[in-house]
């Protein structure tokens, strides 16, 4: 597992070349794809997490030198130091969906987000979007890097209040709210930030969360600064959220009526 992840790594997705990047990415989501559905891929059952391969796999990713999802903010900041361009794009896009996949598959790797570098390249995804889209841009313009982007942080946030913390400090809300305002944004952007923002105002202090998201090694170690371990109700979360977006009330409403998360 070591010498697998080490030629994805090592040799392609450290790589400035978008050739070895790509090269890389499809060696790293053939492995998780082995990995989650086992040797016949088109099996639709997930093989089990006591399988010896998927225990190597996350094991190795509880360390500095094999985890995945640091490699690949690595391997995303490489990408955006390169010209804009449609190639780069569908780069970013399957960087994001390999990482999505990551994120699920291995929880703690979400607490890298809690670094201000990593959540801000994040960010740094969304904007880009927004000042690139006046001068066209392929895939950009039909807003999938967007919708990535957005999808990635419900990843980086499930269950992770110091990352929601984060994302608010660093002028998220801000950030996706914005977007979601201008005239230009796609309609399916729009949906997919509605989408966010319903998760965003969940009740971070319900009954039924006391037992997730709690401080530890990994959060310790990667906290980018603030104060750990704070959790905000709906009603603080609307406030906020009503600095920039109007009718959030409604939104609030529609989360309760509807519970799109089940009784929380």
């Amino acid at each position: 597992m070591e010498g697998l992840l080490s030629a994805a790594f090592d040799r392609k997705l450290s790589s400035y070349d978008p050739a070895h990047i790509h090269g890389g990415l499809k060696q790293l989501d053939t492995l998780l794809a082995k990995l989650c559905l086992g040797p016949d891929k088109e099996s639709a059952i997930p093989t089990s997490f006591s399988d010896p391969a998927i225990r190597a796999f996350l094991m190795l990713q509880d360390s500095f030198q094999y985890n995945a999802t640091a490699i690949l903010l690595q391997t995303t900041n490489h990408l955006l130091s390169h010209p804009l361009n449609p190639h780069t794009s569908l780069l970013l896009l399957f960087t994001l969906s390999t990482l999505q996949g990551l994120l699920l598959l291995h929880p703690p790797s979400r607490r890298l987000f809690s670094r201000e570098s990593n959540m801000n390249t994040l960010l740094d995804l969304l904007e880009l979007e927004v000042s690139s889209e006046d001068g066209g841009g392929g895939d950009m313009s039909e807003g999938r890097l967007e919708c990535a982007v957005v999808q990635t942080l419900v990843c980086v946030m499930v269950d992770e209040w110091d990352n929601v913390r984060l994302f608010e400090r660093l002028g998220g809300l801000a950030t996706v709210t914005g977007l979601f305002r201008r005239s230009t944004t796609p309609h399916v952007v729009k949906l997919k930030i509605l989408e966010f923002l319903y998760f965003y105002l969940i009740d971070e202090t319900s009954p039924r969360l006391q037992s997730v998201g709690s401080v530890d090694v990994w959060t310790s170690s990667c906290a980018g600064g603030g104060e750990l371990g704070v959790r905000r109700t709906t009603e603080e979360k609307e406030e906020m959220l009503g600095e920039y977006l109007q009718n959030v009330d409604g939104l609030v409403s529609d989360l309760r009526e509807l519970k799109p998360f089940g009784d929380l």
